[in-house]
């Protein structure tokens, strides 16, 4: 295999060993802070990878960029801190301890959003 192919194969091999080897059902990856444990939310193919997410409060959600282009994690009404830029394999946490809906988006790509509802 030529050099360019070896690197696109491990990315998708990396890509698919995170979806599969750190998400457990519904996202949970049993770390993070409080008594809800935490959930992972891959940014790949310019999207969040789940999109919506339901937690219990108390949660802390880890996004992490797998794509190669730059990401954040931008609330949409001032909720939470945003992220600032996400370059590739960086993360970003939040822990969730109040109910309710927390929209974020992507300011790199319109269409790129996701929602955390914490019960």
């Amino acid at each position: 295999m030529n050099g360019k192919l070896l690197g696109a194969v491990a990315v998708v091999l990396l890509a698919a060993a995170f979806s599969l080897g750190c998400l457990g059902q519904n996202g949970n990856n049993g770390s993070g802070g409080g008594g809800g444990g935490g959930y992972d939310v891959a940014m790949q193919g310019i999207a969040y990878q789940p999109a919506e997410l339901t937690v219990p409060a108390g949660t802390t959600v880890t996004w992490k960029n797998l794509d190669s282009v730059t990401h954040d994690v931008t609330s949409t009404d001032g909720n939470f801190t945003s992220s600032g830029n996400l370059n590739n394999g960086d993360t970003y946490q939040v822990t969730f301890d109040q109910p309710g809906t927390y929209s974020y988006h992507c300011v790199h790509h319109p269409g790129m959003n996701g929602t955390i509802t914490v019960t």
